[in-house]
């Protein structure tokens, strides 16, 4: 069982270190925190997790805690690594390269 005390620290570490390291997460729930009716928030679990690394699933469980701190809902949806194939394609069909046309230039490049 924690102490008050316990649970105070335990919070401030866990604001300190969302803030730090996805403050545009924080932010959102900032906003989402003070709109009537506290409507929740949807995060696409691509943006927590897309390299299956440990410290990510750790961030994803962190982000879920704070916005718990300001009653504010999470829904994590999508599909694995969705957002990362979709960016590619994209960026692929956009040069032509799905065509089979050379691949385009960076865009600071002059030609």
């Amino acid at each position: 069982m924690t102490t008050p005390s316990q649970r105070a620290e335990g919070e401030e570490i866990l604001r300190a270190t969302v803030e730090k390291y996805i403050p545009n997460f924080a932010t959102a729930v900032a906003v989402f925190a003070h709109k009537e009716g506290k409507p929740g928030l949807l995060q696409h679990q691509d943006a927590f997790a897309a390299g299956y690394h440990d410290d990510e699933y750790t961030l994803l469980g962190m982000a879920i805690k704070y916005a718990g701190l300001f009653g504010v809902r999470v829904t994590v949806g999508g599909t694995n690594r969705e957002t990362i194939e979709t960016t590619a394609k994209t960026r692929a069909s956009s040069c032509g390269a799905l065509k089979g046309a050379r691949p385009c230039k960076p865009p600071h490049s002059r030609r």
